[in-house]
């Protein structure tokens, strides 16, 4: 295998599609070994090793779902030319969790694919950029990298960017803050230094990378801080535009005066009515992003 036929074994992974709904399983589990590799662990890994760690990434970026399936990528990846596991399996087939641990299946890249990576210090920066672009916003992708443990010394994508199907449209960062006249729709933050804006950020609801697109009705303007909490499913937005908070969320410092102040209260609303969210994009957000149940919400 050569280093371009990996790239492009990486830029067409097969990944489960049903309509809008995110299925990170497979760059997940990539990442994961990338972070292996980048460690000095061995190739091959236990599925009763990997699994902790995958279900735990899964639940901590992945949607909210009743059941994880870290055998699913585990098993299924063998499809894209770059995983192999210790038992031979029909093509499409996967086994159990409990088949998985009970045979102490492994699995891993192709010795092929370990030795490029090895061979070449960028192709794991290469790699993981497209990944973490390709299936995540930007707010997530330090957090991503620091939980598995990869260290990536620089930004570079596997393939030029006028080549990407999707160019992202520069004017929208702009388009959003104009429309929220400059202040975070969620706690009024409007902190500038001379004319320009800190920490105040465009936020798609539906992520660009999912199917969001660079309008104004599927954005908002928001703090750096409640953008993060936005993309890590931490507060969401209901149908009449208030903010909804996950009863999972718990802390101490900066819980209060961060989000539970402003659980149930209206968003800032745009400028002009046809700016105004469109909820489909919400609705998305609610199934994909948000996590868990809805806290009971405060009153107004």
């Amino acid at each position: 295998m050569t280093k371009d036929e990996l790239l492009k074994n990486i830029r067409t992974l097969g990944i489960w599609k049903k309509r809008s709904q995110r299925a990170p399983h497979k760059p997940l589990l990539i990442l994961l070994y990338l972070g292996r590799r980048q460690t000095g662990q061995p190739r091959m890994g236990l599925f009763e090793e990997v699994e902790p760690k995958l279900t735990a990434l899964l639940e901590e970026f992945g949607p909210t779902r009743k059941n994880y399936t870290p055998e699913e990528p585990f098993c299924r990846l063998r499809a894209d030319g770059i995983w192999e596991l210790s038992v031979d399996l029909p093509a499409g087939v996967a086994l159990s969790k409990t088949k998985l641990r009970a045979q102490k299946v492994a699995g891993g890249f192709l010795e092929e694919v370990e030795q490029l990576l090895k061979s070449e210090d960028s192709l794991i920066d290469q790699v993981a950029t497209f990944l973490l672009r390709e299936h995540f916003p930007s707010t997530l992708h330090e957090a991503i990298l620091t939980e598995i443990g990869l260290d990536i010394d620089s930004i570079e994508d596997i393939e030029d960017s006028k080549k990407r199907k999707k160019v992202r449209d520069p004017e929208f960062r702009q388009r959003i803050l104009q429309a929220y006249d400059y202040r975070c729709a969620v706690c009024n933050f409007d902190v500038r230094l001379g004319k320009q804006p800190i920490a105040l950020e465009a936020a798609h609801i539906q992520w660009f990378n999912h199917g969001g697109p660079d309008t104004v009705n599927n954005g908002v303007a928001l703090c750096s801080m409640h953008h993060e909490l936005l993309d890590r499913g931490a507060i969401g937005i209901s149908p009449d535009s208030r903010l909804l908070v996950s009863e999972k969320v718990t802390g101490y410092a900066g819980l209060q005066e961060w989000i539970l102040d402003y659980e149930g209260k209206p968003l800032n609303q745009p400028r002009r009515i046809e700016y105004t969210l469109n909820h489909e994009f919400a609705d998305w957000h609610i199934r994909e992003v948000f996590k868990g149940e809805y806290r009971e919400q405060a009153s107004t």
